[in-house]
């Protein structure tokens, strides 16, 4: 004859067990939903890589300014036609979802690659080949699922928490022996998993912090001073257009003139990214009024390329 004994605390009631649940259900319902926003996003990218290709021409591009919108103000517009099928095609979509920069060097960039008249090649979209594009999406995306599959295990882990069972049979003779150290163990045992997941979710976002912030450092540091050190940068006189700040970034656009070409650049320093903090950003942004002129530091090796502030700050600029 076997006994059963319960743990020496009460057991959790069941509503107690129906909020824990809930709680943990957030964290899986979200993790879940985002895994399917991603897995969406990674799928039609795959989807569009696969397009054929058709030669097109550029019969438009230019960089426009959008201040509606304050993150990615800088817009690359485009205009393009192709011969599909016998009929002429015109389109104006560079990517599957056209974005704006923070940057404007940027967009720049990217007008600057699909020059007005030349020659390029896009993918086209069997189905609709008015929304053909220029620009391969990236299929990088995919790794961010591993982020959100976090939630979901803490959702799974924790709900089945929730509604296990504390009871534990055994024989008389080994009430006293055994029970204790095997609650012990397995009370130790699921606050190692738990441990372990929460460890490997701050690990996981400690991670990708980091990786955002070398990726920011690689193309605000490291890739200028790769090729020259930050003193060879050349000073140049600027003509200032705008000057604000938001919460998080500095924003001065200016242009300037290296080798008998005119340049336009928001990059406030070499570092790139944002941080908190309005009040030294409204300063910065204060010193620099639309109209006036400043002296800014231009690459030689890559003009387009151009800071207002040569030297390291620890407030991010614009990027």
């Amino acid at each position: 004859m076997s006994r059963i004994r319960f743990n020496s605390k009460p057991p959790m009631g069941i509503g107690s067990r129906i909020i824990g649940t809930l709680f943990f259900f957030f964290f899986f319902a979200m993790g879940a939903l985002f895994c399917v926003f991603i897995g969406r996003e990674c799928y039609l990218n795959f989807q569009t890589r696969g397009w054929p290709t058709a030669e097109c021409v550029i019969v438009e591009s230019r960089v426009e300014e959008n201040r509606r919108n304050s993150d990615n103000p800088y817009q690359f517009v485009v205009r393009y036609e192709f011969q599909w099928q016998g009929r002429t095609y015109s389109s104006t979509n560079w990517a599957r979802k056209n974005t704006g920069f923070s940057e404007y060097s940027k967009a720049e960039r990217m007008a600057g690659h699909y020059a007005l008249d030349t020659k390029s090649t896009c993918l086209v979209n069997p189905s609709d080949p008015s929304t053909s594009i220029l620009e391969k999406p990236t299929l990088w995306i995919g790794l961010v699922v591993f982020l959100p599959l976090i939630f979901v295990g803490i959702g799974l882990i924790g709900i089945t928490a929730m509604w296990r069972s504390v009871e534990v049979k055994e024989k008389p003779e080994e009430r006293i022996l055994s029970n204790r150290p095997a609650l012990n163990a397995r009370g130790t045992k699921l606050g190692r998993v738990a441990g372990a997941v929460f460890f490997s979710f701050f690990l996981v976002i400690g991670s990708v912090v980091t990786y955002l912030s070398l990726c920011a450092a690689r193309d605000g540091i490291a890739r200028p001073t790769g090729r020259r050190r930050l003193a060879e940068f050349f000073p140049a006189m600027c003509k200032l257009t705008a000057a604000k700040s938001t919460t998080y970034s500095v924003d001065v656009l200016y242009s300037y003139e290296f080798n008998g070409r005119e340049y336009r650049s928001n990059r406030y320093g070499f570092m790139t990214g944002s941080s908190s903090g309005y009040k030294g950003k409204a300063e910065i942004a204060a010193r620099y009024q639309p109209g006036a002129k400043s002296t800014c530091y231009v690459n030689p090796a890559d003009p387009l390329e151009a800071v207002l502030h040569r030297g390291f700050t620890a407030t991010c600029g614009s990027g």
